[in-house]
């Protein structure tokens, strides 16, 4: 009997089935943030969520690409992670709350906190976080850089998804906590990092106590203004990323740093097309690329893949601007 069983088979459609979920109510979500600022070549980009991803969720398109068995695996051990170390912290006696949902309704804008935690002094928010892969342990945790006498230490930093999601946390949150850690565990290294975020009253971010230039609050925000006029006005966004960045893009984006020598290799010899990774883990990636056909693109700037790109293939990972 136990010879017919497939159990993975079997655990892995389990997680992936379809489930049946009160309706959301449709309000902006915090993990959806985004900004918009010049980067280092003086190019318009855009850091965090496409807009045209969040206008599909809230006008009732269904997801194309729904996340599968995969994927839920993935969730699975984020979840596992952050249900041991909310154990610890607890068992360290410095546990207050955690899973708390919060609602602006004003900038109609929800969210929900990991964990509260309190050591005496003051309340401060947690945000926990899992990760893996060479160039988001770099970024994550910090790297050395250069040769000879050159060569220097350079600090880890969050990832910029993260730092918006918190940094809007923190800003709910002025009031009433000390502002809120990013707490990274790494699934494939098992080390920790942590980052201090702020928010001031000016709507500045720090990060370990070193201001955020890109962007603020007030740019944040800005684009959830924006995106609530696309659904008011029924005017769908155009798209913020490239699925697949055309030779010339790729080229540029080499010379850049930002797509590394292997993967350059390889999709210049045709073996493993570049995907930029917002496009190829969208929940509407096939809708928007596929059904909802137009000609809108993605400037240069704001295109440049980040952390890893799909290949028709196999991942391909390439390097994330400003993460090494």
């Amino acid at each position: 009997m136990i010879d017919t069983i497939d159990l993975k088979q079997r655990t892995l459609e389990w997680m992936g089935r379809k489930q049946y979920r009160s309706k959301a109510r449709g309000t902006f979500w915090a993990s959806e943030s985004s900004a918009a600022y010049t980067n280092e070549w003086g190019e318009p980009a855009i850091t965090g969520k496409c807009l045209r991803a969040v206008y599909y969720r809230l006008t009732g398109v269904k997801k194309s690409n729904p996340p599968g068995a995969g994927s839920q695996v993935v969730f699975l051990l984020g979840n596992m992670i952050e249900d041991q170390v909310c154990e610890i912290w607890k068992q360290m006696g410095v546990w207050e709350n955690n899973s708390v949902r919060w609602e602006d309704k004003p900038k109609n804008l929800s969210g929900e906190f990991d964990v509260i935690l309190n050591e005496g002094d003051a309340p401060y928010g947690v945000e926990c976080k899992s990760f893996y892969g060479y160039y988001a342990n770099k970024q994550i945790l910090g790297h050395n850089e250069g040769r000879g006498r050159a060569r220097h230490w350079v600090p880890g930093k969050p990832k910029d998804e993260h730092l918006l999601q918190t940094a809007i946390y923190c800003d709910q949150t002025k009031e009433d906590l000390d502002g809120f850690k990013i707490f990274y565990v790494s699934r494939d290294k098992c080390d920790m990092a942590e980052h201090n975020i702020r928010v001031d009253e000016d709507g500045d971010i720090f990060i370990n106590n070193i201001k955020e230039t890109r962007f603020n609050m007030h740019d944040v925000y800005a684009r959830y203004e924006a995106l609530g006029n696309h659904v008011e006005n029924k005017i769908k966004p155009s798209r913020e990323y490239t699925l697949y960045p055309d030779d010339e893009t790729v080229t540029l984006l080499h010379s850049r740093g930002l797509v590394s020598a292997s993967a350059y290799k390889a999709h210049t010899e045709g073996k493993e097309k570049c995907k930029d990774w917002h496009c190829s883990y969208c929940d509407f990636k096939d809708h928007c690329w596929e059904v909802d056909i137009d000609d809108t693109a993605a400037p240069v700037g704001t295109n440049a893949p980040a952390d890893a790109v799909e290949s028709d293939e196999v991942m391909v990972e390439i390097i994330e601007h400003g993460s090494l």
